[in-house]
């Protein structure tokens, strides 16, 4: 394996950090996959990388379907972000709101708190 050059500025992690044969970065993807043995021996370390990294953890299995594991604040944006797309017109007030320039919005000087 050809370990990439440090000094571009650009250094894949996955390279220098030492995982449990059993807890491996699938090459290429996002995520990283676990079997389910794997995740109940040592489910309070991943419990604290999801939190520390806010990246989900894939625990798979062989009797079906899989899950996933999130980061309680992770899970939290992502319910706050469900809730507000159930609100009829609120995605496309959304993304008038960020296609606005900041001169057109108001001051926060001038709110009457």
């Amino acid at each position: 394996m050809q370990y990439p050059d440090r000094a571009s500025g650009s250094v894949d992690v996955r390279f220098y950090v030492r995982y449990p044969q059993s807890i491996r970065p699938i090459e290429g993807a996002s995520i990283i996959s676990v079997t389910a043995t794997a995740a109940r021996k040592d489910i309070y370390n991943l419990i604290a990388r999801v939190n520390d990294d806010c990246k989900p953890i894939a625990i798979t299995n062989s009797k079906g379907k899989s899950a996933v594991l999130v980061g309680e604040d992770d899970w939290a944006s992502i319910e706050e972000t469900l809730y507000l797309a159930s609100i009829p017109g609120m995605t496309e007030k959304l993304t008038e709101a960020r296609n606005e320039g900041i001169e057109d919005c108001i001051s926060t000087d001038s709110l009457d708190w």
